[in-house]
């Protein structure tokens, strides 16, 4: 959860096992009663947004988050370690983000929402107000750029300019957007889109709409039963070098 520019809470959630996600059953839980456990970060130099972060392929606590001020095709990045609830700075990189648009290159991170997919295999970048979206392989976009192989697209605008664009998530061929419409200054509500990639010229369909701000994400039980049997490791030096290796660090 963001508060202000450079400010990142975060809280860890535990899942419930498969078994019990069927039929009409509703996981939930409330921030309200959860706030309390809430862990801060924060930076007086650098720009954090949770629009602009997303998690490492490799390692289950380790996340990048982007410098909304980051501008040009190179945008860079921070990549921390969740220790106790705590962001803890690795290192820096900085990454090509392959926007097909020349004009969009130009504009900064913050223009965009950035997320990658549910079993970390790929990023995905939306354009704020075009809508327009690039995906790639996230391993390679961070330590393989010269094997990058970049898709593009289009997203619809339902609302045509009416509502923020302000979070995307995606599954295999699923992809849900979210979008926050302000009503008044004291009245939002968030708008979940849903549409299925591998179909030629699919349109989005409204799934749901929620009487407050919110960030969207999704996950099929196929993803969270690979997950459960083939659990991502938690990262340590060694671990870093051994599935990391171009990224130059100080951590001996």
């Amino acid at each position: 959860m963001r508060q202000g520019p450079s400010r990142l809470c975060t809280l860890e959630v535990s899942i419930p096992p498969p078994e019990i996600l069927f039929g009409s059953h509703v996981f939930r839980y409330s921030l309200v009663t959860s706030i309390r456990f809430l862990v801060c970060s924060h930076s007086e130099s650098f720009r954090l947004d949770s629009a602009q972060t997303f998690l490492d392929t490799a390692f289950q606590d380790v996340l990048y988050a982007v410098d909304g001020d980051s501008a040009g095709r190179q945008w860079t990045a921070k990549q921390m370690v969740l220790r106790n609830g705590t962001l803890r700075l690795l290192s820096t990189v900085t990454f090509d983000h392959f926007s097909q648009d020349r004009k969009e290159s130009r504009e900064p991170a913050s223009s965009f929402v950035i997320g990658s997919d549910s079993s970390r295999h790929s990023l995905v970048t939306v354009n704020r107000q075009s809508r327009s979206y690039t995906t790639a392989c996230l391993f390679d976009l961070l330590f393989r750029p010269e094997s990058v192989k970049a898709d593009s697209g289009q997203l619809e605008n339902p609302f045509g300019g009416a509502a923020e664009l302000n979070s995307v998530a995606s599954d295999g061929p699923l992809v849900l957007i979210g979008e926050e419409k302000r009503a008044g200054p004291f009245a939002t509500s968030t708008f979940l889109y849903a549409v299925n990639s591998s179909v030629r010229n699919a349109r989005m369909s409204c799934i749901a709409q929620l009487d407050f701000a919110a960030k969207i994400g999704v996950v099929r039980i196929s993803t969270i039963k690979k997950l459960t049997e083939e659990p991502l490791p938690k990262f340590s030096p060694q671990r870093k070098k051994e599935h990391h290796p171009k990224v130059n660090d100080d951590l001996d």
